[in-house]
């Protein structure tokens, strides 16, 4: 029998934790540095490493600062994102513990990208 990994915890200890995402974002970050090793700026390399592995970490944020998501019944007992590679401590602000704060925080982060997006200067070739 396949038990999915949501059900045991694994997938969330893997992919939300924070210990795991400090893991993630340096297995990034040196994955970036691989990656562009042979172009011709190390410094532009290692600054673009530093910034993508910023952007990993940043779900681990967001997640921080939204769970437990409880609003619309959606995971009745979440208690927060791990710290480390259990579920016994977990932390977490609650903003998706209402539906207010839920529409805020998409909204917000919707809002962001697209002011982000706009701002940003394009090379028309």
């Amino acid at each position: 029998m396949i038990i999915p990994l949501y059900i045991t915890g694994i997938s969330t200890i893997l992919t939300h934790g924070l210990f795991m995402a400090v893991i993630w974002t340096l297995i990034v970050i040196v994955a970036v540095i691989v990656l562009t090793r042979f172009s011709e700026s190390k410094k532009a390399n290692f600054k673009t490493a530093i910034f993508i592995g910023a952007l990993v970490f940043s779900h681990w944020v967001l997640d921080f600062v939204g769970w437990p998501m409880t609003v619309g019944g959606i995971n009745p007992e979440a208690t927060g994102v791990p710290v480390f590679l259990d579920l016994n401590l977990t932390i977490g602000l609650g903003v998706y513990s209402t539906l207010v704060g839920a529409l805020a925080m998409d909204l917000g982060v919707f809002i962001v990208g697209l002011v982000i997006y706009i701002r940003t200067p394009r090379n028309n070739e």
